[in-house]
């Protein structure tokens, strides 16, 4: 099951993004981030060791959407494995990715 904490443009995932409910779960609070007018979404992923096609796709169109409104998608703290599985997919290019001593204690 994924949990969400919210922030204003930060959201943490706890826990895998592979269930439909899930993913829907992330994909419904983004979606009201974005229509609330909160601008380069932060998607903190500390939580998240596995990720479905459908959590990809969610994640690939969170970008494509921002980037037509010129803001962004960032992704923290991504685990060794989807990482893995986003360079085999080629995708990292599609959002900004940063590591926790990147992200500069945003929490």
């Amino acid at each position: 099951m994924t949990r969400l904490k919210k922030g204003d443009n930060l959201l943490s995932c706890e826990g895998d993004l592979q269930s439909e409910a899930a993913v829907k779960r992330l994909q419904t609070e983004i979606l009201a981030r974005i229509k609330a007018g909160v601008s380069n979404l932060i998607l903190d992923m500390a939580g998240v060791s596995a990720i479905s096609a459908f959590g990809i796709q969610v994640l690939l169109g969170t970008a494509n959407t921002l980037r037509a409104m010129e803001e962004s998608l960032t992704l923290q703290n991504v685990s060794k494995s989807v990482m893995t599985l986003f360079h085999r997919l080629s995708i990292t290019g599609q959002f900004s990715i940063e590591s926790e001593s990147q992200a500069g204690g945003q929490t």
